[in-house]
């Protein structure tokens, strides 16, 4: 068996027989009759081909190759003339590699994938969004526990007739809270909850911690006082504010820093206060309505509570009577007030607050000869009561001084000078008329009053004071 290069399988042939003619005499033809022989008729056999794909591939056969197969070609029956093979090329030439099937991908698994994709998506959506509020829930929680919020006061001014919604937006300003929207929520939801109305917040300024969480800081603007230890303080006629505060920040009732911060910050509702047209022109606004009594205080209570609480005395002191009084002598309540501290702080004694309120009330009625009231107490309250006290700076007593030196001005300064007691009050509004032709009144050291009708005799009075101060002193 011969190895076959083309990997085809190896056809047997069959032994060739040699040619051979065998002529007989008798058998001889002659050239005539050749042609008149007729060939026997050709067999025709079916042809069959058995392929078994395992083990016979199709061989490679040039069509173009003539087949030769021993036969004969009579004269009558040309051969077929043999074509030229083809040349091969290089690339018929060059062994085929098979190019590599690329493998579709099956579509359940595309759609696992993609379903994979969604799934991972979503999850990862649902954690950001679930962390975000998360965080936003402890914030919002936070506002109304103030967990790990620090002690430091934070100074907020609650303005007049302010609502809740006003008071969170002072709040959020101001950082003690962060969640405006959900504080508001919560305080509806209690409030529907406990069948309260809305609250009604006292104006003023406030120093809140920022530890004491939403609701506490409500009610310390909602509450003036909720401690149970109290004590009683008694303020004396004629002090200033100054004074009072010392006293409440000594007691441990507010400090003074708070007091004055409110002072100056707080626009109060009180009528009386409201009704006031001069503000900018008096160093502090509350002089003179600050009521003088004997209190009973909450301890580390809000300043706010403790102003309001000496405004109310002045509320209560004044009364119908008094204002329809003021209006028949033609003066304000205001302007009674200022009145009333300037007696308080001339008057040595309540005996002699009629006198002195008679004097003052006939230089007012005669401007025309008695322009000015010429009273020393109210130089003496921008120079020594506050100036000399450190309350005001020396810019700002060199802007107060000149309009409330009534030795200078006409008619009454920009404002009261001290707090004066309803006794005062009272002398202003009903002086004493039995002194009403005199103009002029001074006093000596002990207290003693002198009154005159004209400026000679003032004069006189003042040569015998002189002389009974020398001998108050040597004595």
């Amino acid at each position: 068996m011969v190895e076959n290069n083309n990997n085809f399988p190896e056809i047997p042939q069959k032994p060739k027989k040699p040619f051979e003619v065998h002529i007989d005499d008798k058998d001889y033809l002659a050239p005539s009759e050749i042609n008149n022989i007729t060939p026997p008729p050709v067999q025709k056999k079916k042809f069959e081909v058995h392929i078994e794909d395992y083990e016979v591939s199709q061989p490679v056969v040039n069509d173009y190759q003539p087949k030769y197969k021993g036969e004969i070609y009579f004269s009558n029956r040309k051969p077929i003339k043999p074509v030229p093979p083809v040349p091969e090329t290089a690339e018929q030439r060059a062994p085929v590699t098979p190019k590599p099937v690329q493998k579709k991908p099956a579509a359940k698994k595309k759609k696992r994938k993609n379903k994979h994709n969604t799934l991972l998506i979503f999850c990862s959506f649902v954690f950001v969004l679930t962390c975000a509020f998360s965080v936003l829930g402890i914030i919002c929680v936070n506002d109304i526990l103030a967990i790990n919020r620090s002690t430091e006061k934070v100074e907020v001014n609650i303005p007049l007739n302010a609502d809740t919604d006003d008071v969170l937006d002072i709040l959020k300003s101001e950082g003690l809270i962060k969640q405006k929207l959900f504080c508001k929520v919560y305080l509806k939801f209690i409030q529907i909850f406990t069948g309260k109305k809305d609250p009604v917040y006292n104006s003023g300024v406030y120093y809140l911690e920022k530890n004491m969480g939403l609701e506490g800081m409500l009610n310390d603007i909602k509450f003036s006082n909720n401690n149970k230890e109290t004590v009683w303080l008694v303020f004396p006629e004629g002090w200033t504010f100054r004074q009072m505060f010392e006293r409440l920040d000594k007691a441990g009732v507010c400090s003074y820093d708070e007091l004055m911060a409110t002072l100056k910050g707080t626009d109060f509702e009180y009528d009386f206060i409201q009704a006031i047209e001069n503000k900018n022109k008096r160093p502090f606004s509350l002089e003179g309505y600050l009521c003088p009594d004997t209190y009973e205080f909450f301890l580390d209570s809000d300043a706010n509570s403790v102003i309001r609480k000496l405004l109310g005395g002045s509320e209560t002191v004044w009364t119908e009577e008094y204002d329809n009084r003021a209006k028949e002598l033609g003066y304000t309540r205001d302007e009674i007030i200022i009145l009333a501290s300037i007696i308080q702080s001339e008057a040595a004694s309540s005996d002699q607050m009629g006198i002195v309120s008679q004097i003052l009330h006939n230089r007012l009625n005669r401007p025309s000869q008695y322009p000015k009231l010429e009273c020393n107490s109210t130089e003496d309250y921008i120079v020594k009561r506050l100036y000399e006290t450190n309350v005001i700076t020396e810019g700002q007593k060199n802007t107060y001084l000149p309009t409330y030196d009534t030795y200078s001005i006409t008619g009454f300064p920009p404002g009261p000078i001290c707090n004066p007691g309803e006794d005062a009050i009272n002398a202003a509004l009903y002086p004493d008329g039995n002194y009403s032709d005199y103009f002029y009144f001074r006093h000596d050291v002990r207290g003693t009053i002198y009154i005159a009708k004209t400026n000679q005799e003032h004069e006189e009075n003042g040569n015998i004071v002189l002389s009974v101060n020398e001998q108050y002193s040597a004595g």
